[in-house]
């Protein structure tokens, strides 16, 4: 089952013995150049994990079997590097790995995830269509994207048997968006280890459910915390899961390990319309609802720092200027006019949802 996390200074040894014995199937495959060549250096790698662009994949002894490195090439993420130890292939971790890039990639407003593989290899291409990528026409390959595949081909692979792939990750014209959630919880001291069980069934069942498009365990961090990261095909999956008879049972069996109940996220403005604590449905309101709620509690915000700030402080340098605004803004939005706002209006923002 993957539990995946962030990737820890000094834990580079281990990445580069799973590139190696990852790199030794190319040589079966006629690859042996790939087999050959030298895995990333310890310091690449410590700069990833400083970075946060590092992720490793565990094993249920919670120690690092497969990891991915993204870059951002073109304003998309790129997977730079994605590697399962062969012991470990076929149980869904290079998957898990990509949901972990999806999510961050989402995160940060990027459009899409870019890679470059072997057309012709059956992990490779092949697989990542199967996730949801497609192969790129020389148009559409960007400057940058260009740029990596030339150091390939100068790296000795052979530019006929590659190809640069991308899945877009912003949704179709018309179809909903708010189908990625993060559940973000501790254990119960004395629980951490019947809690990660408990974790592993959850995701389990997710996947199976009906328009799951990933799922993955993110954790223990240094602090005992835990992400579950679901990220369904649309609202209706997401709600369908979220109202099943089979996660009910499961979230009953885990308040027992918990300390507190689940903090909830999702992405953009509907972290703003938080349900309860305690709630059970994740679904956000309209998005009109969103909008028409947003604007009302944003202009009044503006219009009052541009009367009785914005005056006083013009002799401030232009950068600090322009970030006070925001600065300003989403934290008043965030931590004092929203909750107050969306627990006065819960029943008309929820009352076509339910």
């Amino acid at each position: 089952m993957a539990v995946i996390r962030p990737t820890r200074l000094g834990e580079e040894p281990v990445l580069q013995e799973i590139e190696v014995l990852a790199g030794e199937q190319f040589r079966e495959a006629g690859f042996p150049e790939v087999a050959d060549d030298e895995p990333h250096s310890i310091q690449t790698l410590a700069t990833y994990a400083r970075d946060g662009r590092s992720w490793v994949a565990l094993d249920p002894a919670n120690l690092p079997v497969g990891y991915v490195l993204v870059d951002i090439v073109d304003g998309c993420a790129h997977v730079e590097q994605v590697s399962v130890r062969p012991d470990h292939q076929g149980e869904g971790l290079g998957k898990a790995l990509l949901g972990q890039v999806h999510g961050w990639a989402r995160d940060r407003g990027l459009s899409a995830i870019t890679l470059t593989t072997f057309v012709d290899v059956s992990w490779n291409a092949p697989l990542y269509r199967r996730l949801g990528f497609r192969e790129l026409s020389e148009g559409e390959i960007g400057p940058e994207l260009r740029a990596v595949r030339a150091e390939e081909t100068a790296h000795g692979l052979d530019p006929t048997r590659r190809t640069c792939m991308r899945a877009d990750l912003q949704p179709a014209a018309g179809s909903d968006a708010g189908c990625s959630a993060v559940f973000t919880f501790r254990a119960r001291a004395g629980q951490e280890e019947r809690l990660l069980q408990w974790t592993h069934r959850i995701v389990s069942a997710a996947r199976r459910h009906e328009g799951n498009l990933a799922a993955a365990v993110v954790g223990p961090d240094e602090t005992g915390q835990y992400q579950v990261v679901h990220h369904f095909r649309d609202d209706a999956s997401l709600q369908s899961w979220l109202e099943s008879t089979e996660r009910a049972d499961l979230h009953r069996e885990g308040e027992a390990l918990l300390e507190a109940p689940p903090d909830v996220q999702r992405t953009g403005l509907e972290t703003w319309f938080q349900p309860p604590s305690g709630g059970q449905s994740m679904v956000p309101p309209p998005r009109w609802k969103m909008w028409l709620i947003s604007l009302l509690a944003i202009y009044p915000l503006v219009l009052a720092f541009q009367a009785w700030v914005s005056p006083h402080i013009t002799h401030w340098p232009l950068a600090v200027r322009a970030a006070a605004l925001p600065l300003v803004v989403l934290t008043l939005m965030t931590f004092v006019i929203m909750p107050n706002v969306t627990r006065a209006l819960r029943k008309w923002l929820t009352a076509e949802r339910r």
